[in-house]
């Protein structure tokens, strides 16, 4: 049996991630998301974003987006309006509730980040962090029978 890729082992590692703090926030009682829901909120900010830099953010389609936005606007986590400089774009901000669960997520991202710790060692995390903070140049397309240097 090989190896998983480096990819497959990032994503379970994000995986991990997500799962841990959407199960965390439904435990104090914030509202459950959806890992979509989870992406999105990760882009949210308090001044407003546009639903369609939010879908570019997170690799998704403006429609899907616009789905996840209204169901956490219905959960009271996000308002949208109408982009003043675009009449065709909408805008997407956080409510007070939704600053509330960042701040929580904030807190529980901490929390993970002390355990992962514990579990792989201080300074494996340490390395693991300084290597996804690296310089990893743009997202080009490759020909992997070509090697960059």
């Amino acid at each position: 049996m090989t190896d998983p890729s480096l990819a497959r082992l990032l994503l379970s590692a994000f995986t991990w991630f997500d799962t841990a703090l959407r199960a965390s926030l439904a435990a104090r009682g914030l509202p459950e998301l959806t890992h979509a829901q989870s992406l999105l909120m990760a882009h949210l900010q308090a001044d407003g974003i546009r639903i369609s830099e939010l879908a570019r953010r997170v690799g998704t389609t403006r429609q899907a987006a616009q789905k996840s936005v209204a169901a956490l606007e219905r959960a009271g986590l996000v308002e949208t309006a109408p982009d003043p400089t675009n009449a065709s774009a909408r805008i997407a901000r956080l409510t007070p509730a939704g600053l509330r669960n960042i701040t929580a997520a904030a807190e529980v991202f901490a929390a993970l980040e002390l355990r992962l710790a514990d579990r792989i060692g201080a300074e494996a995390a340490k390395q693991l962090r300084a290597a996804l903070q690296a310089d990893w140049g743009a997202p080009n397309a490759i020909d992997p029978a070509k090697r960059e240097t």
